[in-house]
Parts: structure tokens; C-alpha cells; sequence
């Protein structure tokens, strides 16, 4: 499901003319990876929404095949469909926060430009968030293995939050470079 909602983002993309290099996926989630940025506010945010529909979408199916399952009483798909579903829910959901490089930062980040903030500008706030984001979730983490005692889910909740962080410092070094690159040349 997760190369499901990668590939609505590379759909959209296709859609939008911009070319999609490869959808790479990894333990942490996916990426389409695109040729080049999209063009206008509007296309970078049917890209970055695409993938979050998608994720709805594929929950609604896993909650309807859980219905039919609970309906004809069968014991052993039914829990395998609810969980199918709260997952695609649950990957939905994360996705919609609002930090770079999360769907919902690069929606927030469409619509910051949209309203007239600079792409670069829009990019770094929205990367600050997704480092806020991170942040917390590590604490997260911290907090799952000292009070529940769950160490397998508070370190993946910490892996995803250093992921995350990762990715967020690189998107913002990255724009700060092309920044100190373009005021170089002038």
C-alpha cells in the first residue's frame, strides 16, 4: 500500500508534466522521486495530496473488506482487514502533518506560496516543522520505552523520528545552499 500511495504522487506528477525518476521505498515509508520541482502552487499540491487520497482510499477498501469479513463471519481475515485498514488510516493521517518532507508540508508549503511566500522561504519554514515534528516524535519514542516498557515500538518510533529530522536538515541545507548559490552569481 505504501508503493500505492507513492505511485498516486507519481501519477498526479505525470499528470502535472513533470518526470518521475524512479518510487523508492524503504522501511520507513516511500518517495517518488521527481525530475524537477513542480511549476505552480497548485500542481506541487495535487502531487502532495495524491498520496494521502490514496491512503484514504485503500482504507476505505480494507474497511469495507472488513465489514463483508465481520458480516460472513470470517475469523481469520477479519482481523488481518482491520488492521490493513487502521494502518492505511494511520499512514494517511502521519503523512498530513505539516513538516517537510511529509505530504502535509509540501501542502502547507503549496499553499505558503500560493498566498505569495517565497518557494524558498515556504521550503525552510515547512523543514523547520518536520525537524519540530521529528523532534517529538523522538520524545515520543523516549517516553514509549520509559513508561510502557516497549522497546521495539519506542525505538521504531525514534528511527522514524531521526529519519525524518534527517530528511527535513537536508531539504533545508539543500535550499539554503541554492540560496547562497544564487547570491553568489548576482
Amino acid at each position: 500500500t505504501v508503493f500505492l500511495h507513492e505511485l498516486a504522487h507519481a501519477y498526479v506528477a505525470r499528470k502535472e508534466g513533470i518526470q518521475v525518476i524512479e518510487i523508492l521505498l524503504h522501511p520507513f515509508g516511500g518517495l517518488a522521486r521527481l525530475r524537477k520541482e513542480p511549476p505552480t502552487p497548485r500542481a506541487e499540491f495535487r502531487i502532495a495530496i495524491a498520496g494521502p487520497i490514496a491512503s484514504f482510499v485503500i482504507a476505505l477498501v480494507f474497511l469495507v473488506f472488513f465489514a463483508l469479513s465481520t458480516a460472513i463471519e470470517t475469523e481469520i481475515l477479519t482481523p488481518l482487514f482491520f488492521l490493513l485498514f487502521l494502518l492505511n488510516l494511520m499512514l494517511a493521517i502521519f503523512n498530513l502533518f505539516p513538516g517537510y518532507p511529509l505530504d502535509g508540508g509540501r501542502v502547507l508549503r503549496a499553499c505558503l506560496w500560493h498566498r505569495g511566500t517565497d518557494l524558498n522561504d515556504a521550503t525552510l519554514l515547512t523543514g523547520r516543522f518536520g525537524q519540530v515534528i521529528a523532534t517529538v516524535l523522538i520524545i515520543f519514542g523516549i517516553a514509549i520505552i520509559i513508561v510502557n516498557r516497549d522497546l521495539v515500538s519506542g525505538i521504531w518510533t525514534i528511527l522514524v523520528g531521526v529519519f525524518l529530522f534527517d530528511a527535513a536538515r537536508g531539504i533545508i541545507n539543500q535550499t539554503n545552499n541554492l540560496e547562497n548559490l544564487l547570491v553568489d552569481k548576482i
